[in-house]
């Protein structure tokens, strides 16, 4: 017997699910359309990276600091940790792949800000990190701002890339995310988009080291070996 797949929804489409549909139209069927999700806990630090760095700008053109940006990345965080418990991960070992992550994100942040502050007088922020959508497709612009001399409207997109800047910067002016951005903001807003600006951050490609954790000393009795009864200092992480 032959039974059907459960058709859950019939997505808005969005720039992950055209690319999921190009690359596997099954892929595309399961993950958007039946719902379904692939088992267990995966942890992708460029991704990760990615994802800190984007909600700490977030805060720092709303807000001008990192603190909530800072407070809701360590509740995904806790929630992540709490989650990967569930497939046997160790729960230490899952939060120092965060934090380090976080960590990195923060000085990218801070680095970003230093650099490329935003120009309170010039622009206006228009929208941030909110959903966009029509009848048929949706997207969550990075930013939205309005040049203050002209009217003119712009869309702001962050990038993090692992190697090249210049590279990754290419084939920009093809991709389907700005153009897609730009329709969905053009028929909400009333106003023509007139360009893109791409922030592209290329990580630093240095990692913390395994030991490079929160640790105490204990003390140890060794129980074996040419050195059996002696007490020494263990490293607990």
């Amino acid at each position: 017997m032959r039974l059907p797949l459960p058709i859950i929804k019939t997505p808005l489409l969005r720039q992950s699910s055209i690319y999921d549909y190009r690359s596997c139209p099954r892929k595309f069927l399961l993950r958007h359309r039946c719902n379904l999700a692939a088992k267990g806990f995966t942890f992708s630090r460029s991704l990760e990276v990615g994802t800190f760095w984007h909600e700490l700008l977030a805060s720092l053109f709303e807000t001008g600091t990192m603190d909530r940006g800072i407070l809701r990345n360590e509740l995904a965080i806790d929630e992540d940790v709490l989650r990967s418990a569930d497939f046997a991960q160790s729960p230490d070992i899952v939060r120092h792949d965060y934090e380090t992550a976080h960590a990195l994100a923060k000085v990218m942040a801070e680095l970003f800000w230093e650099h490329h502050r935003l120009d309170a007088d010039r622009w206006e922020i228009v929208s941030c990190e909110r959903v966009v959508r029509n009848s048929w497709g949706e997207g969550i612009p990075d930013l939205v701002i309005r040049d203050r001399r002209n009217g003119d409207h712009w869309l702001v997109d962050h990038k993090t890339e692992g190697r090249d800047g210049i590279v990754r910067s290419a084939p920009l002016s093809f991709e389907l995310q700005p153009r897609l951005y730009r329709l969905f903001l053009q028929e909400e807003l009333g106003v023509p988009i007139v360009g893109v600006l791409h922030n592209i951050m290329v990580k630093c490609p240095l990692v913390f080291g395994r030991e490079d954790r929160p640790y105490e000393l204990v003390d140890k009795v060794l129980s074996r070996g040419p050195r059996k009864g002696l007490k020494i200092q263990e490293k607990v992480f």
